[in-house]
């Protein structure tokens, strides 16, 4: 099964991805160690200089006129001068910096000759990248798909293999130290597990074998001394049988007495959510009823949340102000409060155990929960007394597992069930006859706003006005199962991309503009810029989009009309069929017709990750 997904920023990975990440750390250690090699290759070479000048002279006496030693072995492969080799390596890495990852390649047997896999692995800028963490009946792995909207092609980029069964994904774009080469930005994904540590770990780097960081969990430090004081004492027991059998516990009792990292949750971390405005600040939602507070870049606790009374499942920084926060629980509430004034929550009741929480970007002062009952439920949290509405989004008893609302058309958001189907939703359809109003016309809910009516939000009573609940205007069942997770592309140029997974551990796209419903009600597909609810940056992408249509159609006029000279010149010997390929170029499609170069070999790569891969299930 597939119980998370992400959308990685468009322009977020690396175009080469790197086949390894040294810490600052790291290098250091490695120029220790080729600084004591090179030491010691010297002395060395200054005590037996003269016996190998010696050896040199009678080898090269023996060899043959084709280079083989006396005992019939070419020159490539004689064992003895392998040392020579690695002193060579010792001597590259204490050049400096510049050569270091050179040297490292080397020293490693990387490649970047003609015919390696280097291109293989180009994230192109058009490719959208999404995660996805996987679980299968014997392994756990977080798998980074790539998406070309114009061919339709779905692969697997790269896997990172997980210790824990995934439950929650957050991309960042903060490094959790300081990189080698100085800075403190990259594509990362914090990974929340069954286990009470979130996982860090660099997108860049193909096949890592550890995460670059780790937020709380076990105390490895004080597990490794315990266990080393344990062997110690099995080591030097002496005593009888029934002694030792005591002593050999020790090991046991050590681990039992593991502790954790101070500010760690103590339980499974169900819910990841990443502050884009203070971009080192990530939060998370834990099944033993508590929602942490994390600076990355130190790799520490900041604050730690106990407003629940039950399990947290989700946790979603408000969009635009980025001290608000909510977060929904088992105990049926959604809880909001401004993270500078803690005490200050605004419960907002719930009819059922709480699946989902997230803001409504268009309307910033509405914050939504799904529920395991099939319910969706918006409210104002300044007004947490009555929710604006109330909507039966998928059948009772049918959890609604994920929602979320498309950053670059106003008013839709999806939800996802485990009913095995996708609904799609215009939350504006009481304005449906005004689709410009602003979205900065409602206020975000704030920590003074909180405190209207009496500390903890209650309100004063006063009631939400009534609102139409949103109209459902289009349905899928994307056959992947039971859906668990779904998001919509933040690509301006891809707004209509919606990518969900479920039990059957494949990932689903689907392009929601394909649908006649969706097209007429948010502009989109054709429909005129101007009455259409996308944000400014999809228009302008559209427009581009336009643009490079009338370029492509008229450097295919162009195209057309120089075929035909040629074939007039020609005599009318040049092929029909070619001259009106020429002709039609790719105008159609909306994309330039200059022919590009292609790599024959990624694409084929591509065909056969495609196809080794489960086909896309909704396209």
């Amino acid at each position: 099964m597939i119980c998370a997904l992400e959308f990685v920023p468009s322009g977020g990975l690396r175009r080469e991805p790197l086949k390894y990440d040294m810490s600052v750390e790291e290098i250091e250690e490695l120029r220790k160690q080729a600084s004591a090699e090179e030491g010691g290759a010297a002395a060395e070479e200054d005590g037996e200089g003269a016996e190998e000048e010696f050896e040199d002279i009678e080898e090269g006496a023996e060899e043959d006129e084709e280079g083989l030693d006396k005992d019939g072995l070419p020159k490539s492969l004689r064992m003895d001068q392998y040392d020579e080799e690695d002193d060579g390596f010792a001597a590259s890495v204490m050049a400096g910096g510049g050569m270091l990852r050179d040297a490292v390649d080397k020293h490693l047997g990387e490649s970047d000759e003609e015919g390696s896999d280097v291109d293989d692995n180009v994230v192109e800028s058009s490719d959208l990248v999404i995660l996805g963490a996987r679980t299968d009946e014997d392994s756990s792995i977080l798998e980074v798909n790539c998406f070309d909207p114009a061919n339709g092609n779905l692969w697997v980029h790269h896997d990172i293999t997980l210790a824990a069964f995934p439950l929650s994904l957050a991309f960042l774009d903060t490094a959790p130290s300081l990189r080698a080469d100085g800075g403190n930005t990259g594509a990362y994904v914090a990974v929340g597990t069954f286990k009470p540590a979130i996982e860090i770990w660099n997108l860049d780097v193909l096949d890592p074998l550890e995460p670059s960081a780790t937020l709380g969990g076990e105390d490895l430090a004080a597990a490794s001394a315990l266990l080393k004081e344990a062997e110690e004492k099995n080591k030097h027991s002496k005593k009888d049988k029934k002694k030792k059998k005591k002593s050999g516990g020790s090991a046991k009792q050590a681990m039992a007495a593991v502790t954790l990292v101070e500010g760690s949750h103590s339980d499974a971390v169900m819910g990841l959510s990443w502050n884009r405005l203070q971009r080192q600040v990530l939060a998370s939602a834990s099944a033993d009823t508590t929602v942490k507070l994390w600076d990355v870049s130190t790799q520490q606790c900041s604050l730690t949340l106990s407003h629940h009374a039950d399990k947290v499942q989700s946790v979603c920084w408000h969009p635009s102000q980025p001290a608000v926060l909510a977060s929904g629980s088992y105990d049926k509430s959604v809880c909001v409060l401004d993270v500078r004034l803690p005490t200050a929550v605004s419960v907002l009741a719930m009819p059922a155990d709480i699946e989902d929480v997230a803001w409504d970007p268009w309307s910033p002062e509405r914050v939504v929960g799904t529920c395991e009952n099939g319910q969706v439920c918006c409210y104002d949290p300044r007004m947490p007394s009555t929710p604006l509405w109330t909507l039966q989004a998928h059948g009772k008893g049918q959890a609604v597992s994920k929602i979320a609302f498309a950053p670059h058309i106003r008013g839709l958001f999806a939800t996802a069930s485990t009913d095995k189907t996708v609904k799609l939703w215009d939350s504006l359809a009481a304005d449906f006859t005004s689709p410009s109003s602003s979205a900065s016309e409602g206020a975000a809910f704030t920590a003074e706003a909180a405190t209207v009516g009496g500390e903890g939000g209650g309100g004063g009573g006063v009631s939400a006005p009534a609102a139409n609940p949103p109209t459902c205007v289009g349905q899928r069942e994307m056959g992947v199962g039971k859906l668990f997770s779904l998001g919509w592309c933040g690509d301006a140029s891809n707004p209509w991309t919606l990518a969900t997974a479920g039990s059957k551990a494949t990932l689903a796209l689907w392009e929601t503009d394909e649908s006649e419903a969706v097209k007429s009600r948010f502009g989109g597909g054709g429909g005129a810029v101007g009455s259409s609810r996308l944000s400014s940056q999809a228009q302008q992408a559209v427009s581009v989009g336009d643009e490079v249509g009338e370029v492509a159609d008229a450097f295919a006029g162009l195209a057309g009309a120089a075929a035909a000279e040629e074939e007039e010149e020609r005599g009318g010997m040049v092929d029909e069929q070619s001259a009106s390929a020429v002709a039609a170029g790719r105008g159609g499609s909306g994309a330039v017709a200059v022919p590009a170069p292609t790599n024959a070999k990624k694409d084929k790569k591509k065909k056969k990750k495609a196809a080794d891969k489960k086909p896309v299930a909704a396209k």
